[in-house]
Formats: C-alpha cells, sequence, structure tokens
C-alpha cells in the first residue's frame, strides 16, 4: 500500500516536470529554414497572453481579401490595420479570456483532448509595440505563413459563441488540441511553415521565448 502511494506521488511529481523540461528543450531544438532571399517587408507580431501567443498579422492590401469571410462574422475588417490569430481548444478558449476564469473540468478536458477553435479579432493602429516581438519576413515567407494559418480552419462560419472584445469571432479549427498540441505548438507550426527556424516542439509560451532568443528573428 505504500509502494503504490509512493510511486503515484512519485508519478504525480515527475511527469509534470518531465513535460515541462522537454517544452524547453524543444523550444531550443530548432528546426526548419534556411530562409528565402528577398526584401524583408511585412512584419507580423507575437502578442502574449496569460497562457499563449497569438500572431499579429498586418492587414495590408494583399492580405486583407483572404480574411474577407471575417467580415461577415461582424469582425470589422475594415477599420481595422491588423488581425490577431490564435489557435486554441474550443472549452478552454472560448471560456477563458482570463486566467480568473479557468474551471478545472474545463482545463482537463483540454489536457485530454479537445476540439479546436480558430479566434480573430480586429486590431486598430498600435502606436508602441512595446513588448510585443515583431519579425520581418519576405512577400514569400508571409503568403507561406497565410497559407498555414488559412489551412488550420475547418470552415469559415463563425461558431455561435460569444467573442471577447465586441471585434472577434470564432471558427471551427482542424486537429485536436491536448497537451502536447496545444496553441504554442500551433504557432511554433505556423512560423516552420513560413520556412523560418524555429523551436520543434513549443507547448508552453516560455518554448516560445526561448525559440525567438536562439534564433534572433525579433527585431530589435
Amino acid at each position: 500500500m505504500r509502494r503504490g502511494v509512493f510511486w503515484t506521488a512519485f508519478l504525480a511529481v515527475t511527469l509534470p516536470l518531465l513535460y515541462f523540461a522537454a517544452g524547453l528543450v524543444g523550444g531550443v531544438a530548432l528546426t526548419g529554414g534556411p530562409r528565402i532571399d528577398g526584401a524583408r517587408e511585412y512584419r507580423v507580431g507575437l502578442v502574449a497572453g496569460p497562457l499563449h501567443y497569438d500572431l499579429l498579422i498586418p492587414l495590408h492590401d494583399d492580405i486583407r481579401p483572404r480574411f474577407a469571410f471575417a467580415t461577415a462574422a461582424a469582425v470589422p475588417l475594415d477599420r481595422a490595420e491588423w488581425l490577431l490569430v490564435g489557435w486554441g481548444a474550443q472549452g478552454f478558449y472560448t471560456q477563458t479570456p482570463g486566467l480568473a476564469d479557468i474551471s478545472l473540468p474545463v482545463a482537463w478536458r483540454a489536457a485530454v483532448g479537445d476540439a479546436a477553435v480558430m479566434r480573430l479579432e480586429a486590431v486598430g493602429r498600435i502606436d508602441d509595440f512595446g513588448a510585443i516581438p515583431l519579425i520581418a519576413l519576405t512577400q514569400a515567407e508571409i503568403y507561406a505563413l497565410l497559407d498555414a494559418v488559412l489551412g488550420s480552419f475547418d470552415g469559415t462560419q463563425a461558431l455561435p459563441l460569444p467573442g471577447f472584445t465586441g471585434r472577434d469571432a470564432f471558427f471551427p479549427a482542424r486537429e485536436r488540441f491536448n497537451l502536447l498540441n496545444t496553441c504554442n505548438v500551433w504557432l511554433g507550426d505556423m512560423l516552420r511553415a513560413a520556412g523560418l527556424p524555429f523551436g520543434r516542439w513549443t507547448p508552453f509560451p516560455q518554448s516560445i521565448r526561448l525559440s525567438l532568443g536562439q534564433t534572433g528573428l525579433a527585431l530589435d
């Protein structure tokens, strides 16, 4: 009996530590690249939230039409300069705008496996990017990034779910969320799809930050 309690306690402590350590190693173990040559005239941002990063895409004239479907979902792209894009677990992402909103049942469902959703939010002019890392991309790189992002949608009709800001909407997404395939893993996948060197497995915000530090992609 005591041996069973010991091993249960041991695994309860060890497995989370191993998971976190693997996420840190995955952040510094780079893959992808080499980068495409060309003028890097586009800027994308990585916006940190409490638990994950979103992708900030510039709504240039050659980019805005690719997200025209969002207008039907009341995402006001016509008055926006940027588009915030994220991928996450349906239950967790749509019900937890902040850390105070986390519930154990929703968190558990996300951990073991939940359907995924995409979130789009229209963002206006940004005068001070502050702590938002910016990455310079060529036209070929950003087009590859957009292809990967749009390929993450599983339909362009918005889900009947309330947004967080009045300028956002949720859409069905491909794949499923779980502890091995998190929102931050999705972001790493998108950047590598653009041809950028990035961490092989980036489940945590810390993994993303480590990858940025290793690659030197973020502009000063």
